[in-house]
């Protein structure tokens, strides 16, 4: 007979960390210009207020500045027949539009204050395609507002991610799972 193993919290929130690195895959970045402005402007006036051209790990914008965010680029070959996303953080809400200019998708900061116990904070997956072309430009359009959540700058308004990835929805699929049987109610992505 096999020798039981005791798995600890720690082997645990090892495994469970280890699954949610798993689940997407950065396979090219984005272009990031925005428009920013001190209140915000409607989708006819997007390209009115200051231009910026942003990288990650550049500040924006300070509390409760707003600006119209294009992010661009093109599904590298790696990518072609995959699942692939967008990952957006630019440490403030953003309102992700359509080429008419209404809301398809808010987003959030994953630095924001909201409460930890309801769940990890931050949404920044947008659906690109279940089954990506190479070579297929992609152009976002969303409205941001520099504060989260609650009214607050996070980390000083820093862009964390603008890049195109391919998501393992199997993996992702296992990460809940897991994080279910584990009994933890903090969803992270």
């Amino acid at each position: 007979m096999p020798d039981f193993v005791a798995y600890t919290d720690q082997h645990l929130t090892t495994a469970l960390q280890r699954l949610g690195e798993g689940v997407y895959t950065i396979v090219a970045p984005l272009e990031i210009a925005a428009w920013r402005t001190k209140e915000p402007v409607p989708f006819a006036a997007r390209t009115t207020g200051e231009p910026l051209q942003l990288q990650i790990g550049d500040a924006w914008g300070e509390l409760f500045d707003a600006a119209w965010f294009r992010f661009t680029g093109v599904i590298p070959a790696q990518a072609a027949g995959q699942h692939v996303v967008l990952l957006l953080d630019v440490n403030g809400e953003l309102c992700v539009v359509d080429e008419r200019g209404e809301p398809v998708r808010g987003l959030t900061n994953v630095a924001s204050e909201f409460e930890k116990s309801l769940g990890l904070p931050g949404k920044r997956v947008l659906p690109v395609s279940e089954n990506a072309q190479a070579g297929v430009r992609v152009e976002v359009w969303a409205d941001a507002g520099c504060n989260d959540l609650f009214g607050l700058v996070q980390e000083n308004g820093v862009i964390k991610d603008a890049w195109i990835a391919v998501c393992r929805p199997e993996i992702k699929a296992l990460y809940y799972d897991f994080e279910v049987l584990r009994g933890d109610d903090r969803a992270t992505r």
